[in-house]
Order: structure tokens, then sequence, then C-alpha cells
């Protein structure tokens, strides 16, 4: 038995996705909220028409500045608290905002130099 009383573990399926989330993934999640929680009223108003997801999407477009500094927040947050049991952060091979693909802006500022 599992630790949930009642519930077999479900044997693992060669290739079927990891049921762990990446830090990077629930930086997402709590940048998303924070959106949700700064903007209710238009966040309210676009659910109906696009759905949560439509709604989320609408919200990142129009408040990108907002949800970089949220997610970047997030990310840090994240690394600061699953640092390694020796008490050194982790490197930065392993931390979570080297898990997020560089965008069109890093992209521009890496050519710069």
């Amino acid at each position: 038995m599992s630790i949930v009383e009642g519930f077999r573990p479900s044997a693992p399926v060669a290739g079927a996705p990891s049921r762990l989330c990446s830090g990077a993934g629930l930086a997402r999640l709590r940048a998303e909220a924070r959106l949700i929680r700064r903007y209710p009223r238009e966040y309210r108003r676009v659910l109906p028409i696009e759905g949560h997801v439509g709604a989320i999407q609408h919200l990142v477009r129009s408040h990108r500045r907002h949800y970089d500094g949220y997610l970047l927040e997030a990310l840090i947050e994240h690394d600061r608290l699953f640092r390694r049991p020796n008490g050194q952060a982790s490197s930065s091979a392993d931390t979570a905002t080297s898990r997020i693909p560089a965008g069109p802006a890093d992209a521009r500022l890496s050519v710069r130099g």
C-alpha cells in the first residue's frame, strides 16, 4: 500500500512524463496567480469569452512587465527554499532559472554581447 491508505502505487510507464513539477513550472503558476490577484476585474471580464487558459494568456500578454517580475521573484524564492542539504546553493545548472528557455529578448542581448 502507498502512503495514502487504499491506493496502490501505480507502476511507472516507460516514456510517461514524471508527475513531479519543475521549479520553473511552479514559478509560472505562482506568477500567473499573482496576475489574477492584481487584475481580478480584467480576468473575470475575459474568462467567459476565452476560458481560464485564454484569460491567463491575455493577462500575461497585457501585463508582460509585471508577469516577468513576478516570475523572477518566484524563481528566486524557489531556489532559496530548495537548496541542497549541505547548505550550498544549487549550481547554476540546477537552478529553476536555468530551465527557462531563452526568449527573443535574451537572444538579442546575447548577440550584442
